[in-house]
């Protein structure tokens, strides 16, 4: 883990180098190949429960950022993905999103000073380029949504600077990760539901899947992995029931 942070930040720096300041040819860092961190199967994780999802979505019902957090729940989009979502991903038509960015905070070179800022970047990996189908009741409420947004883009014209977001703020700004975080725990924490990161999201919709017999290969594409063994790794938890549940489908086979 500390040599890819590593890595992004002086990726970042030299990045600034090659397009800003011409001072190199080529970014050394485009050609590196990281090892790959195996996901380890004693790793937590955290899913929302039936119980808890229902809990959940009743506490959301009214809430300022009750779309972002059902569209998580509802394509498994990453958080920056999602907050880095425009309006021309959305393809109303057939009803689905294309992934081909993220918004998270990075390293730049400004003068001789490094600073830390929010800024779009590719996806975390090539295979994270995806499109995602949206449930068609989650599609109903973006379409109520944007017109909500048509609203407040009038509302504050003179100061709004459409860059065409999702979800952005007041002034047309991509609203932050960190955002959503701290709201989606203080939901948590004021309707006394478990504890879980915002990713949680993302598993369970992952999980919601498999328990519905989505396949494993479906489940790897939607959810942008670059190999079906990291999905398989990641959900031990639910293929292990999930093959106790198929062996159990051959017993008719030895019905006298």
């Amino acid at each position: 883990m500390t040599i890819k942070i590593l890595n992004k930040a002086i990726k970042s720096c030299l990045e600034r180098a090659r397009k800003a300041e011409n001072y190199i040819v080529k970014n050394c860092c485009d050609i590196v190949s990281l090892p790959k961190i195996p996901y380890k199967s004693g790793d937590k994780v955290q899913v929302f429960t039936d119980k808890e999802q229902k809990m959940f979505m009743e506490a959301i019902k009214d809430h300022k950022y009750r779309i972002e957090f059902i569209l998580t729940l509802g394509t498994g989009l990453r958080i920056g993905e999602l907050v880095a979502l425009r309006w021309s991903d959305i393809n109303f038509e057939n009803g689905s999103l294309k992934v081909n960015k993220s918004i998270g905070r990075g390293y730049v070179i400004i003068g001789d000073e490094r600073k830390y800022v929010i800024q779009e970047t590719e996806p975390k990996t090539p295979s994270s380029i995806r499109e995602v189908p949206i449930p068609d009741k989650i599609l109903e409420e973006i379409k109520d949504y944007k017109k909500r947004q048509e609203e407040l883009k009038e509302k504050y014209k003179e100061v709004y600077n459409d860059k065409d977001y999702v979800f952005a703020n007041s002034i047309g700004e991509a609203i932050l990760s960190d955002t959503l975080s701290k709201s989606f725990v203080k939901v948590l924490k004021d309707n006394a539901i478990r504890h879980v990161k915002f990713h949680s999201l993302r598993h369970t919709y992952a999980t919601r899947l498999f328990e519905k017999g989505v396949q494993l290969k479906t489940v790897q594409k939607l959810l942008g992995h670059s190999s079906i063994q990291i999905t398989a790794d990641i959900y031990t938890h639910v293929m292990d029931s999930e093959k106790i549940s198929a062996v159990q489908k051959l017993n008719d086979l030895f019905e006298e």
